[in-house]
Order: structure tokens, then C-alpha cells, then sequence
């Protein structure tokens, strides 16, 4: 089933939901407000100083006299806060339709590329669960999760961090269907998420994104991060009659990550930056994994360490880039820039004749082979799909695309969002759109279905082509932001009266 508006549309909060959320936004604020003053009068901009990886102080700042009135204004804005009725046709459909969810009898499944939903008996669910967990995971006990946690407490010391990092937490596994995978009415496919995630994962994520950042600077790999990238390099390429695409994809790319890999690809990365041996123990510890069922822990089968990189773990992604920054690493060698990857997908070009081709992909599977990874390989093609293009070397053209058994859909412009992001939706479809497109046929070849989305989400916008500009990037300021919560209901403009309380608590000075 698949609903006929977009499941990111936001319906209205009740009057207490949204009132326990602007507490907490507000808390966070003053929390902050009261740290900067805090090191400002101790004549410490800066704070301590001291790595937390991402980790949020868990410590209250001490009262602040100056701020005193600040604090009591911003609890009265909260207090005196005033709400009505502005619920449209939009919001009572989805009231109504948020409430047959809820009371119906059967589960509803994600697709995992397209916008589908499945409806499910809670049998058939459980057995396609317990087939994806049984082929790759054994039982094991409750002394393996005490052990993992026992060794990330002692990192966490380590790394003085023991006040952040909490215990284990041990949350069902579930999956998505792979509906746009072939012959999936008869065998449908699942891509099986695990949520149990250990914090020490993200002081993992941040050491592997400095490796993976000095590796690239240094080599000068392609590793795409965007469609964009992509594109660059397809522009940049030396191409003749005889070019074509070689197009490569992993399979299972996450769960066939080892141990001894990981290990290559970072020994590899050693000869560019600096790697400790306490950052490395980080790193494998990130990956001892345990999969929940049935409030049972099971790990990965073929070692005792547990170790796994799962789908959905803090430093999954990043894992992944530097493994690939190895295998690239092994394929520059021969092919040079002409080839290069976006995680698990990899895209190069050829020069050669058919026959050199095809030799060429009987290289580029044994370095795979000989690493432990399956790949499906396609060469001597001159168009190809890759992320959201499709690519034409016989034209050097591009064009958008999507993928099949999917339906765009965007936010209705009733939605319970900020007025300032469903502003910004049409103009950035639009932008992307102009940025993937070649040229104005391009543009406008592919621009109907676009146009008939934001129809049927009520933006009254005409897509136009227009000519990609360079990104911008914008300078980062030292702010303290206040996000308050927003709804549709609430008849209080709380940025005008936050700008009342700013201007009264901090006059600006004499002139």
C-alpha cells in the first residue's frame, strides 16, 4: 500500500505535546546561554577545550545573576504561550488516517528504496525476521553483552568520557522489503536493520571521518559523496568512440566487511595520517555487534569476537569509506582516476576496445575476490543508471532518474512544517533538477513528473531550468540557536516575542 501524500507530512501536536517540547528546546537553550556566559566571565571563550566526539555535556552550568531575568522571561514566554484552531481539510485526513494505523490489526512494513508500505500478519513477519537473522547470526548469551559493555566502559575511561557512554541498548531487529529488487511478488528480499547500537560507535565515526578525509586529500581518490561529485568527474574524463561505462556494485557490501580487512584498509590509511593504537581499538571495539530477537542476543557466525558492521550502526558509513579508499586504492594502480565509488557502487570508464575491456573486468573482480567481497560487474555499456542519473557517453549528456516502482512524493503545503521550509521545497526540486540535467531537453524531458508532485502536494511553482551555480558554502559563525518548536495550533509568533525578550534583557549599547 503507499499512501497518497508523502509520510514526512507533520500532523498538528496536542497543546500538551507541543508545551513538553518547547520545554525541552527551551532547557537546551538556557542550558547553552548559561555555559557561554559562564566562560565568558572566567575569560574562557572557548570552553575547556576538550575532545568529546559529538557527545553533549550531561553536566548544568551554574546560575548566572546576569541572566536571571533572561531565564524567568523566557519560562513566562513558555506560561503565556496561546494556541488556536487551524487545522484544514489536510490535517483532519491525516488525523483520520494516523488513527486507522494505529487500530488496524496487521503490520505495515517499509519498502527499502521506494515510498511502498506492506501490510503484514505478524507470523509471516516473524519468520521473514528470524530467516534473515538465522542465515548470518547464531545465538549467543547475556554474558557477551556484559563483556562488550565491560570494554566500552573501559574506553570510555580512557578517553574520559565515562559519564557520556551508557550501557547497551538492546532493541529488536527489524527489516525492510527490497520491493525493486526482481521477483519480489514471489520471493521478496529484506534488508535487516539493527538498532542496537554501542555510543562507543560514535567516537568511531568521528576518528574514521578524520582517517577517511586526510586518505582522499592525500591520494586524491575518487570518493563521491554526491551525485554532484559524480558528475564532476564524468565532465573531467578523457573519453573516445571506444569509451564505455564499467559499472560495479557489492553485494552485501556491509555484512562482508571482516576484521582482517578493516585492518588492511587501515594499516593502508597509516601511510597518510596518523592512526594510534588506542583509535584502532576504538574502531574494531565500535564493531562487536549483537543482534536482538525475542529479547535474545545473537552475533555474527564464523568468528567469536563478534565482530560485524551492520546496516544502521553509528560508523556503518564511515567503515565503509575506508574500505573503499583501500580497494580504490588497489584499482588506482592500474586504471588511475578513471575509476571510483559512492559506497558501495562504483562507476569507471574505459578506454579500451571491448575485448581489453572485459579482460580489465576479470582484474577487477579478483581484487575483490581477493579482499573477501562479491561484486556484480557491468562493462561496454554506453548509458548507465548510477545514483539518480543516467549517464550517456555517446552524447556526454545526463539526465535525471528514478528508480522503477517508485512514485515521487513531496510535503503537502498543509503540513504542520515551518512556513520557511515549505518555501524552500520548490525552488530546491528545482535546483537539484537543473543541477542533474545537462542541458534545458534534458530538464524539461524529465520535468512533468516532477511538476505533477508538486501539483499534488499543493505548490503553486512552475519548474524552469536553470543554470547550476557553484555551491556555496557558508561561513561558520559562533551563534547560539534557539529551534522552538513549530505548529500550525499555536497563536503565539514566539520568534517575535523571543526578539522582545532579547532586546529588553540585552539593550544594545549607547551610541
Amino acid at each position: 500500500m503507499s499512501f497518497e501524500y508523502s509520510t514526512k507530512n507533520i500532523p498538528t501536536a496536542t497543546k500538551t505535546s507541543y508545551l513538553k517540547r518547547f520545554i525541552d528546546k527551551t532547557e537546551l537553550f538556557l542550558k547553552r546561554m548559561r555555559w557561554k556566559a559562564f566562560f565568558f566571565l572566567n575569560g574562557n571563550t572557548e570552553g575547556t577545550g576538550c575532545e568529546n566526539y559529538g557527545f553533549k555535556s550531561n553536566k548544568f552550568p551554574p546560575a548566572i545573576n546576569e541572566l536571571k531575568e533572561f531565564d524567568g522571561k523566557m519560562t513566562n514566554l513558555i506560561r503565556n504561550t496561546e494556541f488556536g484552531n487551524k487545522n484544514n481539510d489536510f490535517q483532519q485526513k491525516l488525523t483520520r488516517d494516523l488513527k486507522a494505523v494505529k487500530t488496524q490489526n496487521k503490520l505495515m512494513i517499509k519498502a527499502d528504496k521506494t515510498i511502498n508500505y506492506y501490510k503484514m500478519d505478524q507470523q509471516n513477519y516473524t519468520e521473514l525476521v528470524n530467516t534473515n537473522l538465522t542465515k548470518t547470526y547464531k545465538k549467543t548469551t547475556q554474558s557477551e553483552v556484559a563483556t562488550i559493555n565491560k570494554e566500552a566502559k573501559q574506553i570510555a575511561e580512557s578517553i574520559n568520557l565515562s559519564d557520556h557512554v551508557e550501557l547497551l541498548a538492546q532493541k529488536e531487529a527489524f527489516i525492510t522489503l527490497k520491493d525493486h529488487k526482481p521477483n519480489f511478488d514471489n520471493k521478496p528480499t529484506c534488508r535487516l536493520i539493527n538498532p542496537t547500537k554501542s555510543e562507543i560507535g560514535q567516537v568511531s565515526k568521528i576518528i574514521l571521518e578524520r582517517i577517511v578525509r586526510n586518505t582522499v586529500c592525500s591520494t586524491g581518490i575518487n570518493l563521491w559523496k554526491s551525485t554532484r561529485d559524480v558528475l564532476t568527474w564524468n565532465r573531467n574524463c578523457h573519453t573516445n568512440q571506444k569509451s564505455s561505462f564499467i559499472n560495479i556494485d557489492i553485494i552485501d557490501f556491509y555484512p562482508s566487511i571482516t576484521e582482517s580487512l578493516l585492518l588492511k584498509a587501515i594499516n593502508h590509511a597509516k601511510q597518510y595520517t596518523e592512526i594510534l593504537d588506542n583509535e584502532i581499538d576504538i574502531i574494531i571495539h565500535a564493531k562487536r555487534t549483537l543482534v536482538f530477537n525475542g529479547g535474545e542476543p545473537r552475533k555474527k557466525k564464523g568468528n567469536d569476537s563478534g565482530f560485524d558492521v551492520t546496516m544502521g550502526s553509528l560508523d556503518g558509513a564511515e567503515t565503509c569509506e575506508l574500505v573503499v579508499c583501500y580497494i580504490l586504492s588497489l584499482l588506482q594502480q592500474t586504471y588511475g582516476k578513471s575509476i571510483g565509488r559512492y559506497r558501495d557502487d562504483g562507476l569507471g570508464i574505459s578506454t579500451l576496445s571491448a575485448k581489453q575491456t572485459e579482460k580489465a573486468k576479470q582484474h577487477i573482480c579478483k581484487v575483490f575476490s581477493d579482499n573477501g567481497l562479491r561484486i556484480t560487474i557491468e562493462v561496454n555499456k554506453k548509458v548507465l543508471n548510477f545514483l539518480d542519473v543516467t549517464l550517456d557517453l555517446k552524447t556526454g549528456q545526463y539526465k535525471p532518474y528514478m528508480k522503477p516502482n517508485n512514485k515521487l512524493q513531496y510535503i503537502n503545503v498543509h503540513s504542520n512544517h515551518r512556513p520557511s521550509i515549505l518555501r524552500s521545497i520548490p525552488q530546491s526540486i528545482n535546483k537539484r533538477l537543473s543541477g542533474i540535467s545537462s542541458c534545458k531537453e534534458a530538464f524539461y524531458k524529465a520535468a512533468p513528473t516532477y511538476q505533477q508532485a508538486l501539483d499534488e502536494s499543493g505548490f503553486g511553482f512552475k519548474l524552469h531550468y536553470e543554470d547550476p551555480q557553484p555551491e556555496k558554502r557558508s561561513r561558520k559563525r559562533n551563534i547560539i540557536w534557539f529551534n522552538p518548536p513549530y505548529d500550525l495550533g499555536v497563536k503565539t509568533n514566539i520568534g517575535k516575542e523571543l526578539l522582545k525578550i532579547i532586546t529588553k534583557c540585552f539593550p544594545p549599547p549607547p551610541q
